[in-house]
């Protein structure tokens, strides 16, 4: 993981101490509506030195971003680099559970947004991390906690054999996201050899990690999450962590519903053309390649063989794995064809969304001459079918 913003070591212990105090209030003129530049002079003017100053402010709009997030953070001290990486914390909460009773270790661990949470599960817990700053933090955010925060490499991280591990390896680097698990800070491969005496492990990755991608893992199981209908965060689990016989799970939260495939090669269901009801699964469920498998169990179809949707001919019902979209036309996907069918339309989509088309919503309602309004329920899918595409017009059920 990264540095800690400009936070050096002496401003990092400072704010554990003395700070506390500053970023409370600095917090709450955050909360007033005092914009940054306003909060900086406040505290200025108060005998602050500008290093201090800018670190209680930095702290303190972090504070509040955490509480609007879901975090409990009356007390919490964190940089904006941290809490950008951090997880929601219903993942947080929901992965701790796989390390109940486990003694473990969290490396990687930031200023402890995943550690607070595992915590409360494991027997016992050591967080290890690099940088000096951020562990000064740590151990505050900690303090309440059966946990020891250690400065450490997760590379050579200071911990017993027989301990299970998690880590949280950076996804970014000075040049923007990475995807590729060799270009994480550390690599995930450096990563898996440096633990591969621990009994049980589980690297989050970014849910857009590719599934062939060289050093995944074998003998995995993949997790992919989605938090309240957006996908969030992947879990590599390995070990005693992994679930028994899985290769992939797809987790939806917060209905904590699961599901998971024992296959290692997800099945193929046959390709149909578009009935009445358009079905999309939800993204986790397709990052965990289960969609064929919730074909099979709903009687649908694939629309292709390099799209998620499926179709069927009656309403398999609602579900939270699945939208389901209703049928009204399936046109060419050429704006000319679209626009004759909006004229008889009155009720027609208010909403473009495209799989696998090089097309922009804003230029198709720009030739269609219908103002954007926003989703209210209606769609037009401009479909990349395995011989051409479509235009689906189709409402929400």
């Amino acid at each position: 993981m990264g540095g800690t913003e400009g936070l050096d070591e002496a401003t990092a212990r400072w704010l554990t101490a003395a700070g506390r105090e500053v970023v409370t209030r600095a917090a709450a003129l955050f909360a007033e509506g005092e914009d940054a530049l306003r909060i900086g002079v406040v505290l200025r003017e108060g005998g602050l030195p500008p290093a201090r100053a800018a670190a209680a402010a930095m702290a303190a709009r972090a504070r509040l971003a955490a509480s609007a997030n879901g975090w409990q953070a009356d007390e919490l001290l964190t940089t904006a680099a941290a809490l950008e990486q951090a997880s929601h914390p219903l993942v947080a909460r929901w992965r701790s559970r796989r390390f109940a009773g486990h003694d473990t270790a969290d490396l990687c661990a930031g200023t402890g947004s995943d550690a607070t949470a595992i915590a409360a599960t494991a027997r016992r817990l050591v967080v290890v991390e690099l940088d000096p700053g951020r562990v000064l933090l740590l151990a505050h955010n900690l303090r309440h906690h059966r946990a020891a925060a250690v400065r450490g490499d997760a590379l050579r991280p200071p911990i017993a054999i027989g301990v299970a591990v998690h880590a949280d390896p950076s996804r970014r680097t000075p040049r923007g996201r990475v995807r590729r698990l060799a270009r994480y800070v550390p690599a995930v491969p450096a990563l898996l050899a440096a633990t591969e005496e621990a009994p049980g492990r589980a690297i989050t990755v970014s849910p857009a990690v590719d599934l062939d991608d060289p050093d995944l893992p074998p003998g995995a199981e993949i997790e992919f999450i989605a938090v309240q209908g957006q996908l969030v965060e992947a879990v590599i689990w390995l070990g005693e962590l992994r679930a028994p016989g899985v290769h992939a799970t797809a987790t939806l939260l917060p209905e904590e519903r699961t599901w998971s495939r024992t296959t290692e090669v997800p099945g193929e269901v046959t390709i149909a053309p578009i009935g009445a009801i358009l079905i999309e699964p939800n993204p986790a469920l397709v990052r965990a390649r289960g969609h064929d498998g919730l074909a099979e169990r709903i009687g649908a179809h694939r629309v292709s063989r390099v799209r998620a949707l499926l179709t069927t001919q009656s309403d398999p019902g609602p579900s939270p794995w699945y939208r389901r979209w209703l049928v009204e036309a399936v046109l060419p996907a050429h704006q000319r064809a679209v626009r004759t069918w909006l004229r008889s339309a009155p009720d027609a989509p208010l909403e473009i969304a495209t799989a696998g088309i090089e097309a922009t919503p804003s230029g198709w309602w720009e030739v269609l001459g219908r103002p954007q309004r926003g989703p209210q329920g209606r769609r037009l899918w401009l479909l990349r079918l395995d011989e051409g595409g479509v235009a689906v017009a189709c409402r929400a059920i």
